[in-house]
């Protein structure tokens, strides 16, 4: 319980503290701050412009003056709890937006900001009540339907999640950020189809909203449907010019797979411009390069990744192949070897590999054991 739902204060300017309104009423004030009006809000508009300069002991001091001669003044009050909130200190935050719902308790942006900092200390269920508490007053408020799904896939509770997307959309259901999460949570639960279906629906509402697309070729990945990726990743590219380097490795993968490989090596290069460490990106030209015969141009563009970088087994198993393709198995081998020792994990989930058989003095057989067991994993 705060200080404030016992009616006491502690601090001048506080609800009780020569406040009618706060004073054996229960917050049920309507909270309208006393004084000179004007001068009330040039000062809420000074503090406020030294929170977002981030002085913020100044914006304590601006916002605490204002509340010795506007006791009533909800705003300053909810202004401390955000400078309170921004310096990371969440128990004083409460605190003030507890005083801001003292004197006017259905005042939804405190509750929704005590909610928020209920969260950051990992208090879920205060958190949780405080936006049903802003929903009872505000039912078609997104954010709040927003945040208590969240909070429920915090929890593990993808069923509950889904509710409180599905309520949220009954009040607004143009929302695309309530459709990508519903489609994420429908794709979660092995829904797929379903979850194309709400992407749809957010395209309908927003013919050039980008997400939904990126979202459309993310599902297809997973399902192989490689046409349907390219398609989905191009329209996200061109309603998007500044896709990220993950989108245009997903169109150079989808080309790739499609035996498109002009255009994969396209969009990799686009990727890598974009980010040039990106190394799915250099894997996947290598790849092609691979397929393409170009040994040399496999062994150069591999050589990019540094020694301080943590490698991708990838890296190893291609260079490995092309040892295997020029004759080099006792470098073939190693090459596996490094790939498993830099990478422990990777023999412990697939102990097939522990299991090859390395044949002393026979390098080629080695070799060609390794090849066979990587091949089974679709490793290239």
């Amino acid at each position: 319980m705060s200080k404030w739902d016992a009616k006491v204060s502690v601090k001048p300017g506080r609800p009780g503290a020569g406040s009618k309104k706060g004073q054996g009423q229960g917050g049920r004030g309507q909270g309208g701050p006393q004084g000179g009006g004007g001068d009330l809000r040039e000062s809420m508009q000074a503090a406020r412009e030294l929170v977002k300069a981030k002085q913020f002991d100044e914006a304590i001091k601006a916002f605490e003056d204002i509340l010795e001669t506007n006791p009533d003044a909800v705003q300053a009050y909810t202004g401390l709890g955000n400078v309170y909130a921004a310096k990371g200190e969440y128990e004083n935050a409460l605190e003030y937006y507890a005083g801001a719902l003292y004197i006017k308790n259905d005042l939804v942006p405190a509750l929704m900001m005590s909610g928020v900092a209920y969260l950051k200390l990992d208090k879920s269920d205060s958190a949780l009540e405080k936006f049903h508490e802003a929903l009872k007053i505000q039912p078609s408020l997104e954010k709040a339907h927003i945040a208590i799904a969240r909070l429920y896939v915090k929890k593990e509770n993808n069923a509950k999640a889904i509710e409180a997307v599905r309520e949220g959309l009954k009040y607004n259901p143009q929302s695309e950020e309530a459709r990508l999460m519903l489609a994420n949570l429908l794709q979660k639960e092995g829904h797929e189809q379903d979850a194309l279906e709400q992407l749809n629906q957010a395209i309908a509402h927003d013919p050039q909203a980008w997400k939904p697309y990126l979202k459309k070729a993310q599902i297809f990945v997973k399902r192989k449907e490689y046409k349907e990726v390219i398609d989905a990743s191009r329209k996200c590219i061109e309603l998007n010019p500044e896709a990220s380097a993950t989108t245009h490795n997903m169109l150079a993968v989808a080309y790739a797979k499609t035996g498109q490989h002009s255009l994969a090596i396209k969009e990799f290069d686009a990727a890598l411009e974009i980010k040039p460490g990106h190394a799915n990106a250099k894997i996947g030209k290598a790849k092609i390069y691979l397929e393409q015969g170009k040994l040399d141009n496999v062994k150069e563009y591999l050589k990019g990744f540094s020694s301080e970088e943590k490698v991708p087994p990838a890296v190893d198993v291609i260079l490995a192949e092309v040892m295997i393709l020029e004759n080099h198995f006792d470098l073939a081998v190693s090459h596996y070897q490094a790939a498993l020792l830099k990478h422990p994990d990777l023999a412990e989930k697939n102990p097939e590999l522990q299991q090859v058989e390395v044949i002393e003095g026979d390098n080629k057989a080695t070799a060609l054991s390794y090849r066979k067991a990587f091949e089974a994993l679709a490793f290239i």
